[in-house]
């Protein structure tokens, strides 16, 4: 599952074939999108542009997208089909997983653990580059990324830190057990909860705490997002802004808005195996 970024707090998780929604306080969900192409092996969520990322394995290996709601992303020369959501990468593609998004280069990263490689394109599917091929026997389990490095797991539990560009790597001395096909990865970071796509910003929260009943909403340019028929009044709103963080109070129903500060230098990050 994975934080979907909405004002309301939601978690969009998948489950066998289908996409689901669920709100934090609300043990009801719904189906966002009904996937017919294989089992989905990963999604991801970019709640600056509203979009849903996610990988199916077979018989149709794919990596599509689809508006944060669900709503298919318009198609203007693609014939009618049983999956009318859009296809990111639908050819030389054998088993995709560990769907990563690289948010301030707006590209997406996967491994295909049947080619052994880590591969990207841009989060319109072009422009399609393969980062590193793995000697078998030592290749890419789950990853995450930050910043300019990406951090692996190997089906030998090596911990590795590669490139995102170069693909150079390095290994690090510890050894991770138990190595399982359900494994996650997650980088905990301050730099991975920036409020706004520019990596020099930082959480507020840090020197600023939130009362209860709140929520922090990432604050972006609204030129450089999509005007997409399902973002709120609400969420235009609160959207005002670069350099302020956005505070939304559920028991008053009002928002408050702090400056943000930046850092200079990234410290070394923590990665926590799931």
């Amino acid at each position: 599952f994975t934080e979907s970024g909405d004002p309301d707090n939601e978690v969009v998780f998948n489950y066998q074939e289908n996409i689901y929604v669920s709100r934090a306080r609300d043990t009801r969900t719904r189906t966002l999108i009904v996937n017919s192409t294989g089992s989905i092996t990963s999604l991801s969520i970019d709640p600056l542009n509203r979009l849903i990322f996610w990988t199916t394995g077979g018989p149709v290996p794919r990596i599509l997208s689809a508006y944060l709601d669900g709503t298919p992303i318009p198609q203007p020369f693609k014939p009618s089909s049983s999956q009318p959501h859009l296809a990111l990468v639908e050819r030389n593609i054998f088993d995709p997983k560990s769907l990563v998004i690289d948010t301030p280069n707006e590209r997406i990263y996967w491994i295909d653990g049947f080619k052994r490689t880590i591969e990207t394109v841009t989060l319109d599917g072009k422009d399609r580059r393969t980062v590193r091929k793995f000697e078998l026997g030592d290749q890419p389990v789950v990853m995450d990324i930050l910043g300019s490095y990406i951090y692996l797991v190997t089906n030998q539990g090596s911990l590795v830190k590669m490139h995102k560009f170069t693909g150079k790597i390095e290994k690090y001395t510890q050894k991770v057990r138990d190595i399982s096909p359900r494994m996650k990865l997650r980088i905990a970071h301050p730099a991975k909860h920036t409020v706004s796509h520019i990596a020099h910003q930082k959480n507020p929260c840090q020197s600023s705490y939130c009362p209860s009943e709140t929520v922090c909403v990432p604050m972006a340019d609204v030129k450089k997002r999509p005007t997409h028929p399902e973002m709120s009044v609400r969420s235009r709103q609160i959207l005002r802004g670069v350099h302020q963080k956005s505070v939304y109070d559920f028991a008053t129903k009002t928002k408050r808005l702090h400056n943000v500060e930046t850092i200079s230098a990234i410290t070394t990050p923590t990665v926590v195996p799931l």
